[in-house]
């Protein structure tokens, strides 16, 4: 249906009507203008439905044809632009990665009266962790479904967001996306370094010695709170955008603020939530209807003691489960294939929470923030897996969270990295997060039957990411051979997309080094698996590996690349 005139009902939706008319003028050629008005016979008509989200699930949309009006509606502004990508995707378009799109030209797609197809998201929040401040990144998000994006704040300084991006800030919401943050920040809450010399007794006292820390304060002297909630309300004074307030810590494996005997008298897990609650009551004042996040994470892994309330029962709080870094990945959490002893203790943690939430009567959300991401050996998994995540595991997860009552998710590391080679594996992810009763490899087959159209060795690209991927799936791995071959052939007739042969060339290369040294190690030759170790330091350092992977790698060099060996070596493998 090439429908020429798009009427919106509200100035809302001028953004989700210019993104429709865009990409019907490339799929049809140009003319498709939009305007404000009512409906009438042989436009698309964009609109708001609050009906719709009467009916389970999240964010819906319905694309719908009747008496010549083709209508697209949303149970919000941002379930209608949601609706409109629904409605691209029924015409062919696809959307794989920022800058990776597939759009057809000229598709015939015939609706008769009476169509009617609704979409929707299996969980209320469906996060991003954004490193990159990519407008493209950030447009892809709401083509995928992402509603929420943690970012543009300086929530952690190792991941180049130390100071807010008011610019991204306003994409995010231009798009009508949550803006979730600042995470890790209590850098800008703790009292000023200044005060240390007449007021040593505001900061934390370790080894009988009180110094600042740039992280915590002695939080049981009253001033230090007082001192703590005026630097967050100043804090939400400047930074106004956030739609979740996401309230950690500074990232640290210290689980002790301060071990001065007023502050041992309660574990720090307790002072937290006394933190939040005070922090909490603020922020409802002054944004009454927006989310406050606390986080399960590190020194609160464990949680509050029995008989610890929140403020207003948790009414719009949500608690994000940060628990997964030492789970493995390979072995679901739904007990059919048995319990790994990694997550039988990830899952104790996990109850626990849930139990102390119910006991405290919360009435706020939960959501998991899982570690999927294998380019961090953290006992998840095989170290040599690289960035291939195991999907089937992961959308069983899906079910079970969601059987669990979890209503939000999030993997808080490797989207950025995730598309190199190919985005596969990570489109499969969020394409999961909102329809997780279809199995994994029914949209990993829909990525690679479209990912390649036009490719002149698309075939022989797929085959070699099958081959590797089950080379990577073995407890030894071994000959890379078959794929040399493949990958030598390719080179040999001069392929026309050599960004797509280069960048899977050193996939592999890069493989092929984290194999040696895994299988070194295990062989007990530590002589070999340091040199490999030296060698993966300087992997991302290379010229000619950064002339090819720097564009499609944020930030660059990637996170966690240094010391592999030391890694292995921490957590037993």
């Amino acid at each position: 249906m090439d429908t020429r005139l798009i009427r919106y009902s509200s100035e809302g939706l001028s953004y989700a009507a210019r993104e429709l008319s865009s990409y019907l003028d490339k799929i049809y050629g140009g003319g498709h203008r939009f305007e404000l008005g009512d409906a009438v016979v042989g436009c698309a008509y964009l609109s708001i439905n609050s009906s719709l989200s009467m009916s389970d699930g999240y964010d819906h949309s319905l694309v719908r044809y009747e008496d010549g009006i083709l209508r697209i509606e949303g149970d919000s502004e941002l379930s209608l632009l949601f609706g409109v990508y629904d409605y691209l995707q029924l015409l062919g378009c696809r959307f794989w990665g920022a800058r990776h799109e597939y759009v057809p030209c000229g598709c015939e797609v015939l609706f008769s009266d009476g169509y009617s197809r609704r979409f929707h998201s299996a969980f209320k929040y469906r996060t991003w962790v954004n490193r990159t401040n990519d407008s493209d990144v950030l447009s892809f998000l709401a083509k995928s479904r992402v509603n929420a994006v943690l970012g543009c704040g300086p929530w952690n300084p190792q991941f180049s967001s130390e100071y807010a991006s008011f610019e991204n800030a306003e994409k995010v919401k231009s798009l009508g996306l949550m803006l979730r943050g600042p995470g890790h920040s209590w850098r800008e809450l703790i009292p000023d370094e200044g005060l240390f010399a007449e007021h040593p007794e505001y900061f934390p006292l370790f080894g009988g010695e009180r110094k600042p820390n740039k992280r915590t304060a002695c939080f049981s002297n009253p001033e230090v709170r007082a001192i703590f909630r005026e630097n967050f309300r100043k804090y939400l004074d400047a930074h106004p955008y956030w739609d979740i307030f996401a309230f950690w810590p500074e990232d640290t494996p210290d689980h002790v603020y301060c071990s001065c005997p007023e502050c041992a008298k309660a574990p720090t897990q307790d002072w937290y939530l006394r933190l939040a609650n005070e922090c909490a009551e603020l922020f409802f004042e002054q944004f009454p209807g927006k989310v406050f996040e606390i986080i399960a994470y590190d020194a609160t892994e464990i949680p509050p003691s029995k008989g610890e309330r929140f403020f207003n029962d948790g009414k719009n709080f949500l608690v994000n489960l940060c628990l997964g870094r030492t789970r493995n990945i390979t072995v679901a959490l739904d007990g059919k294939d048995g319990i790994a002893e990694a997550n039988r203790k990830y899952l104790a943690k996990y109850n626990a929470w849930m139990d102390f939430l119910k006991g405290a009567g919360y009435q706020g959300d939960v959501m998991v923030m899982d570690y999927y991401n294998t380019c961090e050996p953290n006992g998840q998994s095989l170290p040599c897996k690289a960035y291939r995540w195991d999907c089937e595991t992961i959308r069983r997860d899906f079910l079970f969270y969601k059987a669990e009552g979890i209503v939000g998710l999030g993997a808080f590391s490797g989207f950025d990295l995730l598309a190199w080679p190919v985005p596969d594996y990570f489109w499969t992810y969020l394409k999961m997060q909102n329809n997780p009763s279809i199995p994994s490899a029914s949209w990993n087959k829909e990525f690679h039957d479209g990912f390649w159209h036009g490719s002149e060795f698309g075939d022989e690209y797929r085959q070699i990411l099958r081959r590797l991927d089950e080379l990577l799936r073995s407890g030894m791995p071994g000959s890379f051979g078959e794929i040399d071959n493949s990958l030598a052939q390719i080179k040999a007739t001069s392929p026309r997309d050599v960004e797509i042969r280069d960048l899977l060339a050193i996939f592999v290369k890069y493989c092929k080094l984290l194999c040696r040294i895994y299988v070194a190690y295990k062989s007990g030759d530590m002589e070999a698996a340091s040199q490999g170790n030296e060698e993966l330091d300087g992997f991302f350092e290379d010229h000619d590996h950064a002339s090819v992977l720097s564009s499609h790698i944020a930030p660059y060099p990637p996170l966690w690349t240094k010391n592999w060996l030391g890694k292995l070596k921490k957590h037993g493998y």
